[in-house]
């Protein structure tokens, strides 16, 4: 799911911040830096918090039974929340600035903390009006459209609806397995590297049945049996495991395949593995963050919507589709058959619904896998030819 005009006032909050005080906290910084208070700097980070967070509250009353804007009770919480928050950027400035460590010069910071106080500030806004709303899920979503997320462990989550008072747990980068309450933890991920400049975003939904609203919910208890798994097993399969795991499948079916990290680094760096059918071969690049947390990697891409198993084999046998599809019917195009669209009611994951060929594949997995299919995904699926596990 995606919100791009929240992106958009994100963008406009940090333009505004950068224009109000900017200069003024850019000259006192080292003034204030040698006298062991940074009163200027968390002034205006307050300025950017109190901002985002009413940009929260008046995203979710747009859903929301909350009002327009927030009560004197709850702006006072508020207010609360960003001094601590603004307290907590003090006290990081100084430990790093006072001990000359920070990567960054002051321009640079500052530039880079006006996002982060905006974000951080609707993260608290938008709490506050779930709670005040009643919400019972919260949803990992997209704030900006078109723009390419280079963090491919949060576009996993993109979509993905949890219990209002759960935690979302990341599924790769630099905190695998780590439990977050949305996109912009700022207190339990302390490096900004894993959240500043995110183009994701969190909202309070009321109910877990609306489609429209949390696509992607997914029951979580389903069997990560997989191939060579033992039945019920959740422990982490490392980098070397998960490859070797992936080369043996592909090999069972009768593929080769190649290490293809360079080419990806260069044209499509979120793609996991690819089949090629020019060479008949399966592509894997293994420079992605999925080989080193394949278990957790693929539960949260199933639990929000994008594939049709958790299993972490999934890629492999997902580009195993394809080959044996392609293979039978060679040159056919990714296009939707005549009818297709009208018949079918609903397609098993959202990589499933960008066409034929994905379709085939991630139907082609649940097979594999023995999981349930609805009786007009398997009519479909047999009607177009679709490869026997």
């Amino acid at each position: 799911m995606t919100l791009p005009n929240l992106g958009q006032e994100f963008d406009r909050l940090v333009a505004l911040l950068m224009q109000s005080g900017y200069d003024e906290v850019l000259r006192r910084f080292k003034a204030e830096l040698a006298r062991g208070r940074l009163s200027t700097l968390t002034q205006w980070v307050q300025q950017g918090f109190g901002r985002g967070a009413l940009l929260a509250w008046s995203t979710h009353a747009r859903w929301l039974a909350i009002g327009s804007v927030p009560g004197r009770d709850i702006m006072e919480s508020l207010g609360a929340s960003g001094q601590n928050w603004a307290g907590t950027v003090e006290t990081r400035a100084l430990a790093v600035f006072g001990r000359g460590q920070s990567p960054l010069e002051p321009p640079a910071y500052l530039n880079l903390l006006a996002g982060i106080a905006v974000r951080a500030g609707y993260h608290s806004g938008a709490e506050a009006a779930g709670e005040a709303g009643r919400a019972k899920f919260k949803m990992w979503i997209r704030s900006y459209s078109g723009r390419g997320e280079h963090r491919h462990w949060h576009d996993a989550l993109n979509g993905a609806a949890i219990p209002a008072s759960s935690k979302f747990v990341l599924p790769g980068g630099p905190n695998p397995g780590a439990k977050v309450d949305g996109p912009h933890d700022w207190a339990s991920l302390p490096s900004p590297a894993e959240w500043a400049n995110c183009g994701h975003a969190l909202i309070y939904v009321p109910d877990a049945t609306k489609e429209d609203l949390i696509r992607g919910v997914r029951v979580t208890n389903v069997p990560m049996a997989g191939p060579n798994i033992p039945s019920g097993a959740n422990s982490p399969i490392n980098k070397r495991q998960a490859v070797r795991m992936a080369t043996g499948l592909a090999q069972q079916a009768g593929f080769q395949t190649d290490d293809a990290s360079e080419y990806f680094a260069r044209h499509a760096r979120s793609a996991i593995a690819a089949y090629d059918e020019s060479a008949d071969r399966i592509l894997l690049n293994l420079g992605h963050t999925y080989w080193s947390n394949a278990v957790a990697y693929a539960r949260m891409r199933y639990e929000a919507g994008f594939w049709s198993s958790p299993d972490p084999m999934h890629v492999i046998l997902h580009e195993i589709g394809h080959g044996l599809y392609l293979r039978a019917n060679p040159g056919t195009s990714n296009v939707w058959p005549l009818g297709f669209l009208k018949e079918l009611r609903a397609t098993p994951s959202q990589q499933a619904g960008s066409g034929r060929l994905e379709w085939i594949a991630e139907v082609y997995v649940m097979r594999r896998l023995n999981l349930e299919l609805a009786k007009d995904v398997l009519d479909w699926y047999l009607r177009l030819g679709g490869p026997e596990p």
